[in-house]
């Protein structure tokens, strides 16, 4: 299954947290990618990770187990805010 190009998932673990970040702080710099609603997921509930992550402008930083119908609102939600096309959610 294709993601739609309008979002971009950050999946976050703890090594690779700062290279995460690094990743959006550049995407929020550029003219074409700064809108890009950015979701992180990650398996560990981290406070500090999570304030950084929304700081960078993320929507949501949403920790492992998570309910996908959940989560597909959540992207469907954050492609509405854009003017994307809806996602059907079953």
């Amino acid at each position: 299954e294709q993601v739609p190009e309008q979002v971009v998932e950050l999946r976050a673990r703890v090594r690779e947290i700062l290279r995460d970040h690094r990743l959006a702080e550049a995407l929020r710099r550029d003219d074409n990618t700064a809108q890009i609603p950015l979701i992180f997921i990650s398996g560990e509930h981290n406070p500090d990770n999570e304030a950084r992550a929304i700081s960078l402008g993320a929507l949501a930083y949403v920790t492992k187990p998570f309910d996908p119908p959940a989560l597909a609102k959540l992207v469907a939600s954050a492609l509405a805010r854009r003017g994307a096309r809806p996602i059907p959610i079953d």
